[in-house]
């Protein structure tokens, strides 16, 4: 059996999670609206798109060289992650935080901590500082040196060890993202938080960004929150003090909404993704205070 086409279209915002706020145009078509700043027009426009069209880099999380193919990070780690941390994002959106197994709740635990490390410019420093932090502790190594020379090895270090394991020190540098997506210290009292899920009354719908999860406070702060918008009904919330939780739940919708949704759109890079088409004013209000926009 032929190996499956190498994958290049790398999602750091999952399809699963943005596919909720599709809807259907003229043509039947699945589509997702979303707002961005048009820069010859000098104003916030809406386009429409399918999922596929948004959010991904190529090649984002492919390797120089792996056993299982250059894009194993991408298929074999943020694949299962995405797949499972989805399937628990359903149960929620249908039977609420009671509805989820241990299993799920330490899914999706691990699917909100990989929405941050997946970001292509968390990605990029990996790659770079990261492998540069590799290379100098490498050769500037007295010991490592001196065993070379004895050797009668005139290669850097660095140089080396790359021939001899036949590996990539860029390579072991980026797949550090699994050790900050697998973090116990910081998985531990995320999933030991105040967990619920807000399901919005009324004609107020939630945003989702394309760096959709909003969190305050440091991770092991009394006052931290993870916040994520499930869908545009639904926001996931954990929070280590249980009154910032109860104050949510009992939050009124238009209020929570509108809140949510500036801490969204403050944040966003390039999009902001509605079910409304009437948001011109809020995203261009807050995109020209944070200095998105001038």
């Amino acid at each position: 059996m032929a190996n499956p086409p190498e994958s290049h279209r790398h999602h750091y915002v999952p399809e699963g999670l943005l596919s909720s706020w599709e809807r259907k145009n003229s043509s039947n078509q699945n589509l997702v609206l979303a707002y961005q700043w048009d820069t010859f027009q000098r104003k916030v426009v809406i386009v429409s798109r399918s999922t596929k069209s948004f959010c991904w880099e190529k090649d984002l999380n492919s390797l120089i060289r792996h056993p299982m193919g250059r894009d194993a990070l991408e298929t074999q780690f943020f694949g299962p992650i995405d797949d499972k941390g989805l399937a628990a994002k359903q149960v929620l959106i249908d039977g609420g935080l009671n509805a989820l197994t241990n299993q799920q709740r330490q899914d999706f635990c691990i699917f909100l901590m990989s929405l941050r490390a997946r970001r292509p410019e968390v990605i990029a420093k990996l790659r770079t500082d990261g492998a540069a932090i590799l290379i100098d502790g490498l050769d500037t190594d007295t010991q490592i040196s001196q065993v070379l020379n004895e050797q009668g090895i005139s290669d850097k270090a660095s140089v080396h060890y790359e021939k001899i394991t036949q590996t990539s020190i860029q390579d072991r540098a980026q797949l550090n993202v699994q050790k900050l997506i697998l973090n116990e210290a910081v998985g531990k009292i995320l999933i030991n938080a105040n967990w619920g899920v807000y399901s919005l009354r009324g004609n107020s719908s939630f945003m989702l960004s394309d760096e959709p999860l909003v969190t305050l406070g440091k991770y092991d702060s009394p006052q931290a929150m993870w916040l994520l918008p499930l869908g545009p009904k639904h926001l996931f919330y954990a929070a280590n003090f249980i009154k910032d939780a109860k104050n949510i739940s009992t939050s009124r919708s238009d209020i929570l909404a509108k809140k949510m949704n500036i801490d969204s759109i403050s944040q966003a890079d390039k999009f902001v993704f509605s079910i409304s088409d009437n948001c011109h004013n809020l995203v261009e209000e807050c995109w020209r205070k944070t200095g998105h926009i001038t």
